[in-house]
């Protein structure tokens, strides 16, 4: 796609972020002023992914990267970012990018690109895990840095979601990395996380933020992943026939 184009006074100069969806739209945010707008799907759509993206904030640019921190309640704006479960223990979100953009005269140039997605695959039998596949794969442009904060929720229902650990000891707790700081590789890694043994009638959930940034520019692009619901069947943990978006 092309960097979005924007109108400025004569020889201002800027940087800007687009985050890339899996339907083409992007969302753009402007680093000088904060501005956020999008732009059109490839299909045409008025309603599209990054204008969901901007209004439930699971995608947006900061000056610094978050930290993640222990918690009994779900953190908020994980939203699901496509559709592609391919049986009951696989799941894949769309394939997404992160790009940096230098813009003059309201032209920009992409600085720098950063694929991204997640995967999330089921261990079957009577394991109480998921591996989730985290994907950061420089395309072009400068080093990229990169890292993640780890969550596990519990769907319950007409009351406020808890963490996987809140009433259940085996499960693993939330957890921070930042594992790129300046490369021009890609990073693949499986987390694989326990997310408990116990509230086996209730419906559980990954959660997974990104954060891409640029050693040397002020951008750090938040992406909030929700992973597909799994649940409880005959004892074998799988993924849920439809699940929640957010």
């Amino acid at each position: 796609m092309t960097p979005a184009e924007v109108s400025g006074p004569p020889g201002a100069e800027y940087y800007q972020t687009e985050v890339e969806f899996g339907d083409g739209s992007s969302l753009v945010t402007r680093l000088d002023t904060g501005h956020v707008s999008t732009t059109p799907s490839s299909n045409g759509s008025v309603s599209n992914e990054a204008q969901q993206a901007a209004k439930d904030g699971s995608v947006n640019t900061t000056t610094n990267s978050r930290v993640t921190d222990s918690r009994t309640a779900t953190p908020q704006g994980y939203t699901l970012h496509g559709n592609k479960k391919t049986d009951s223990y696989h799941y894949r979100s769309d394939l997404g990018a992160a790009k940096l953009d230098r813009c003059t005269n309201g032209r920009c140039t992409v600085q720098g690109t950063v694929q991204v997605q997640l995967k999330q695959t089921m261990n079957g039998g009577s394991s109480h895990r998921w591996t989730l596949g985290l994907l950061a794969d420089h395309r072009a442009g400068v080093p990229y840095a990169f890292g993640y904060d780890y969550y596990c929720g519990v769907n319950v229902p007409n009351a406020a979601d808890w963490t996987c650990g809140t009433h259940d000891a085996t499960a693993d707790g939330n957890n921070s990395a930042h594992p790129v700081n300046g490369s021009t590789s890609t990073y693949k890694h499986d987390l694989n996380r326990d997310f408990g043994a116990h509230e086996t009638n209730r419906t559980k959930f990954p959660m997974v933020g990104y954060h891409v940034s640029w050693p040397g520019y002020p951008a750090n692009v938040n992406i909030r992943y929700r992973g597909w619901d799994v649940r409880r069947y005959s004892g074998v943990w799988k993924l849920a026939p439809a699940t929640g978006t957010g």
